[in-house]
């Protein structure tokens, strides 16, 4: 799972910026069986907010007593709870059917080296100013999703 949020969050990364108008956007996906859904809140071309949702379907990984679901969600939350810290929360959500599986990025609060040694972006010689709206609608693109801005 957290492979799968990683490889998604480092499309966003970009390495300039500029500002404008508020916008929302929301990228859905399928990766590896589970809906995937970024929303960006971006100033221009600056994202300012990213949250991911991941919806896992039981069904899906053969959970099928609560015993197997509590023990799916122990494991979920305490994967993902390792990543929480300035600017990045995680959240869990669970119906009889699924979990969700949330995590937001407060950009403003984010500090990139920490989002490298947790596998979310790559090193770089250079230095990364913002997160780019255009340069991630396009990665998540190129990756199947489907983009809407608002």
């Amino acid at each position: 799972m957290k492979k799968i949020c990683c490889g998604m969050f480092a499309l966003l990364l970009c390495l300039s910026g500029c500002g404008g108008k508020e916008t929302t956007t929301v990228c859905r996906g399928n990766v590896n069986g589970m809906e995937d859904i970024m929303t960006m809140t971006a100033s221009g071309d600056k994202v300012k907010t990213s949250t991911e949702e991941v919806i896992l379907n039981y069904a899906d990984f053969a959970l099928e007593t609560e015993e197997e679901k509590e023990t799916f969600m122990a494991l979920m939350e305490e994967q993902f709870s390792s990543m929480e810290q300035e600017g990045i929360a995680v959240e869990t959500e669970t119906t009889e059917e699924t979990m969700t599986i949330r995590v937001i990025f407060d950009l403003s609060k984010v500090d990139y080296d920490s989002l490298v040694s947790m596998g979310f972006a790559e090193e770089s010689d250079q230095e990364v100013n913002y997160i780019s709206l255009k340069e991630s609608i396009a990665g998540f693109e190129a990756n199947g999703f489907t983009c809407e801005t608002k």
